[in-house]
């Protein structure tokens, strides 16, 4: 029991490393991260294009982590599956900064 003030010393040392990177990414963070290769036009959804080619990669690639979205398990991907597939919120509009025509901002007061 001496010790154990040293031994937590010691823990917390070891472990703050480890707990600072995080958790490592589950199978279906892996999985949506697949899913977001298809999205080619970054709206966070899977158009027909796109899941015509992410249903061409579930089907051909048996190392594919899609299967993680095949709720009924029949090997395959339809309409309802695809649009389950949690992409994330839609991204923000990039809003061009205003133009100063040259001219130095001037701050109000």
């Amino acid at each position: 029991m001496r010790n154990l003030p040293a031994l937590l010393a010691i823990l917390t040392l070891t472990a703050a490393p480890l707990l600072a990177r995080g958790a490592p990414p589950t199978m279906k963070d892996l999985a949506i991260k697949e899913a977001r290769a298809f999205d080619k036009d970054h709206n966070n959804k899977i158009d027909n294009i796109e899941a015509f080619a992410l249903r061409n990669e579930f089907k051909n690639n048996t190392a594919s982590k899609l299967y993680m979205f095949d709720d009924n398990s029949n090997h395959l991907l339809d309409d309802k599956e695809i649009a389950k597939i949690p992409l994330g919120p839609p991204p923000e509009k990039h809003k061009p900064a205003p133009a100063t025509h040259g001219k130095a901002p001037t701050k109000k007061k």
